[in-house]
């Protein structure tokens, strides 16, 4: 039992040097992240959900509902694009949570992610499928029920093999496996249609408002701010998929710059597109006329503009092309990272020296999806995405309020991460004398712009490899002087200041208080869970002002609140980071209350097939992983007990001090 506690709480350590160099190939800039992530996230939902949403829920208050839905997200945007910038590996939500809270949470949340990228994939292929063949009236469907048959009525399975879906994602899995600038063109590609259309869309409906829709309170919020507000729950799955920036993290030419950009300009860019179809629509025509099915093309047919009909059905074929595409893109790099771990068979770690590809772990993930779409109705099982996709957000949330209290360095700091080598680069010193920019080994400007001393005086440049500094003296014995910005050579390089810089007064962080900024996090999402369920299941009592209700509220609200206050009085880590989250004491658990709060509203049929999926999953961890665990293997080579303290991270070298002043 010893052993087993021992491996769920031991954390992933990491070097400056593991961050830096990858077998994948390092070729996305910002516009192929971005692209990446409207893909993911603007799939065809956006041609049905504007016009649900207004229709049942909102009115056109729906416009709020996306607003608030995109500031939700928004909080979980800006705690992956800490995170990613700091730590920028594949993997995603699995590695940070293996940094931060251990490994059984870690591997809870790859497991996890597995199965919502690959339902999630094989549900927008079907929805592709059944729009595709909707232009033949259902006369694909047809002809493979008269041809092969219909399968057996059995739960859980479709009426008949979705040949086209099955199809559909083997050639999306071809497109990936031929490597990651391939896919990103055929994603820009489609997401570019997609954009157009729903520019279009934006234009041409403009000609075509009637403010009088929108006109007193009683049009503009029919079902009261109440429904803004349900509106906003079910908008917020709408912006799921921006994660896909940071799972192609480790694929980014500059990640700790281009990533955080890219999470940001692809929300901003999605809540732009919904916010703008949206009020279109409930302009166009009142919200309680607003078809049920097809409500954009419907509304554009009855102002006699049927060729735009025909322009919504290829933006939905391309949107749901992106989608699909979206969706298969990230479940072979977690799956990736998790082998490179030892927690799943080694061979899905193998990487394509051609196409710097984890090519096994593509081919079998996408198999498996597409025999899924093949044959299983995935309507019940696509809820499952939610609890994947939310547990995800929760913990990254939760990571970044633990690392920032922790003492040592985890990550790369802001001058580390100003220079990143591509796969062909060693890194290193190097005879050239110059630095190379990783992509076409041209000449760069010298490293002065990334290495800035605090006065004029000079700094020595230093190699780091594990997270250990050289000394002085070693340097100086090695014959290693001071570098000027034309003999520097590529790497991994830390300043360091020859000068006598003034004491900072801040305290720093000690293992101790590391452990009472974790556990305090615990205790927070212990007091959430218990907040949110008594606003779900005894809503009504709260609604009513029962005094029992309104005061356990109060003792939970009170509790979480003097929690964040006693985190916000800790010593914070001096790191500086290349992407940071201002205010993140109140940020994260934000961040966090929202998404625990979206997990209980799910069904309790979801709940059971996500315990049945988490228990195929504890049955690999426990036979296969804390057997295989390359961090266990380590630490059974240095002789040590592989547990941490609780959720301390490995300590580096000295932090270079962050002269930010303490958050408020």
């Amino acid at each position: 039992m010893a052993k087993v506690w021992q491996a769920f709480c031991r954390t992933k350590t990491t070097t400056t040097r593991d961050l830096k160099d990858t077998e994948l190939s390092r070729c996305l800039g910002v516009f192929d992240l971005t692209a990446l992530g409207i893909g993911s996230t603007l799939g065809a939902g956006i041609y049905v959900l504007a016009g649900q949403v207004a229709r049942l829920q909102a009115g056109p208050g729906v416009v709020l509902s996306f607003l608030i839905a995109a500031l939700a997200s928004l909080l979980s945007g800006l705690c992956y694009a800490e995170f990613a910038a700091r730590v920028p590996k594949a993997g995603s939500a699995y590695v940070y949570g293996y940094l931060a809270v251990g490994e059984f949470w870690a591997f809870v949340i790859g497991w996890n992610m597995v199965l919502e990228d690959m339902i999630g994939a094989a549900s927008v292929a079907k929805a592709w499928s059944q729009y595709f063949d909707s232009f033949f009236n259902d006369s694909i469907r047809l002809t493979v029920e008269h041809e092969i048959g219909t399968l057996h009525k059995a739960p859980g399975l479709g009426t008949y093999p979705d040949i086209i879906a099955f199809i559909l994602l083997l050639l999306m899995t071809g497109v990936i496996a031929s490597g990651v600038k391939q896919t990103s063109i055929t994603n820009i590609i489609f997401t570019v249609v997609n954009m157009l259309v729903i520019l279009c869309i934006v234009v041409v409906g403009c000609f075509y408002v009637n403010v009088q829709n929108w006109a007193g309170e009683e049009n503009f919020l029919p079902y009261g701010f109440s429904g803004v507000l349900s509106g906003a729950a079910t908008c917020f799955y709408a912006f799921v998929g921006f994660d896909i920036i940071a799972t192609s993290s480790e694929e980014a030419r500059n990640p700790s710059k281009s990533i955080p950009t890219a999470i940001l300009l692809t929300l901003v860019t999605c809540f732009l597109a919904y916010f703008s179809v949206s009020a279109i629509l409930t302009l166009m025509e009142p919200y309680s006329q607003i078809a049920s099915t097809a409500p954009l093309s419907r509304a554009f047919d009855q102002h006699g503009l049927y060729s735009v009909g025909y322009i919504i059905s290829v933006g939905a074929i391309c949107g749901l092309t992106a989608s699909t595409l979206g969706s298969l893109f990230p479940l072979p790099r977690i799956v990736y990272t998790m082998a490179k771990d030892g927690l799943l068979c080694e061979v899905f770690a193998r990487v394509n020296p051609t196409t710097s590809v984890p090519v096994v772990a593509t081919l079998v993930s996408g198999s498996l999806a597409a025999v899924l779409s093949l044959v299983l109705d995935l309507q019940q099982l696509v809820e499952i995405m939610s609890i994947g996709t939310l547990m995800a957000y929760t913990l990254v949330a939760a990571s970044v309020l633990i690392m920032r209290y922790q003492p040592g360095r985890i990550g790369l700091t802001k001058d580390e991460s100003a220079y990143f080598p591509t796969s062909s680069e060693k890194t290193g010193l190097l005879s050239t004398g110059t630095a190379s920019n990783g992509t076409n080994g041209k000449p760069k400007p010298g490293l002065s712009k990334f290495f800035k001393p605090k006065d004029s005086t000079g700094f020595v440049l230093m190699e780091t490899d594990g997270g250990q500094e050289t000394p002085k003296e070693q340097q100086q014995q090695q014959g290693t002087t001071a570098l000027t910005d034309s003999e520097a050579p590529s790497g991994s390089y830390q300043p360091l200041d020859v000068t006598e810089s003034v004491p900072d007064p801040r305290p720093e962080p000690t293992p101790h208080t590391g452990q009472l900024v974790s556990w305090s996090v615990h205790i927070i999402v212990i007091l959430m869970v218990l907040t949110s369920a008594t606003l779900i299941f005894a809503q009504d009592y709260v609604y009513n002002r029962a005094w029992w209700a309104l005061l356990i509220i109060c003792v939970l609200v009170s509790a979480i609140l003097s929690l964040c206050g006693f985190i916000w009085r800790q010593p914070q880590s001096r790191m500086r980071l290349p992407f940071k989250v201002r205010g993140c004491v109140v940020v994260c658990p934000v961040s966090m209350f929202v998404n625990i709060y979206l997990m209980l509203k799910l069904k309790p049929a979801t709940w059971i097939r996500f315990a049945i999926w988490l228990a195929i999953g504890l049955a690999v961890y426990l036979g296969y992983g804390t057997r295989h665990s390359l961090e266990a293997r380590r630490a059974e080579e240095k002789g040590v007990s592989p547990l941490p303290d609780v959720i301390s991270a490995p300590k580096h070298e000295p932090i270079p001090e962050d002269t930010d002043q303490k958050e408020s």
